[in-house]
């Protein structure tokens, strides 16, 4: 399929500046910064974002350079950078953790001034009129397409979350900015998606930080990070209850469907035995 004359669709063309072609069930909405709508950028069920600010020259008497303007015809895709970590383990193996694809965006000053919460911070900046804030493709699709107070994490009743807005504004922003956001599939460097027909095919979700650590734990048979990295190299075997997870951790408890215990590991003792190796 190509899009914009493009053969892959998720690769960023920036000399292509016309409205984008869309892609199946794809919808493009002004970028919702917490609260905040800003029309500086617009950004798609899929994580496409775009730039709606176009140079241009200062004009006769008004000096050299050029400053931005918005043009909402201009559409300027904007590149996701991948941000990923060197995971180093005890007995020396490395591995290179993919965490998340992010940007920063330049924002007009003043843009929180009419939030109850950001509107108290001062942003630094050394432009006049502008500055930046960092972030990440699953927070500009869930902003802006999953509200907090419509799509709350699943212990959170639906009229509360909503009633939360009303009684205390201040509390209702910061569970947004403090919000974790789950990979349904674990995969974040792929799934960035919501459904706008049918949010049981959304690919991100709103969670609370226990809830995001038990998913994690449950998909990927344990709760480090070699677990992650078995897994996502075919060494997981599916048929087993537990992984052995001997390196760099010396013990593992393992709890399995029918509430016994596995145990696996140099030097441990399974409880089943009486205390025996």
């Amino acid at each position: 399929m190509k899009v914009d004359g493009r053969a892959n669709p998720k690769k960023a063309d920036r000399s292509y500046t016309g409205y984008p072609e869309l892609l199946p069930g794809e919808e493009f909405r002004k970028l919702v910064f917490y609260v905040t709508e800003t029309n500086r950028y617009s950004v798609s069920n899929y994580g496409r974002l775009f730039c709606h600010m176009r140079k241009k020259g200062r004009g006769k008497g008004m000096g050299k350079g050029t400053t931005h303007v918005y043009d909402p015809n201009y559409w300027l895709e904007v590149i996701w950078t991948a941000e990923t970590e060197k995971k180093t383990y005890a007995d020396g193996a490395t591995y290179r953790k993919f965490n998340n694809f992010y940007t920063k965006l330049t924002l007009n000053n003043g843009i929180f001034n009419g939030s109850p919460l950001m509107g108290r911070y001062d942003f630094h900046s050394n432009a006049s009129d502008t500055f930046t804030k960092r972030i990440t493709k699953h927070q500009a699709i869930m902003w802006t397409f999953r509200p907090w107070g419509e799509h709350p994490p699943e212990g959170i009743p639906l009229e509360k979350a909503k009633a939360l807005k009303e009684w205390c504004p201040e509390i209702y922003e910061y569970c947004i900015m403090a919000g974790t956001i789950n990979h349904i599939n674990h995969q974040p460097e792929h799934d960035n998606y919501v459904c706008l027909e049918d949010t049981s095919k959304d690919k991100i979700e709103f969670v609370t930080p226990v809830e995001n650590t038990q998913k994690a734990k449950v998909h990927y048979g344990g709760s480090t990070e070699l677990a992650r990295k078995k897994f996502l190299s075919g060494e997981h075997d599916a048929g087993k209850d537990f992984i052995d997870l001997s390196k760099p951790v010396k013990t593992i408890l393992n709890f399995v469907e029918d509430d016994t215990i596995k145990v696996c590991g140099k030097g441990s003792k399974d409880p089943s035995n009486g205390g025996n190796a």
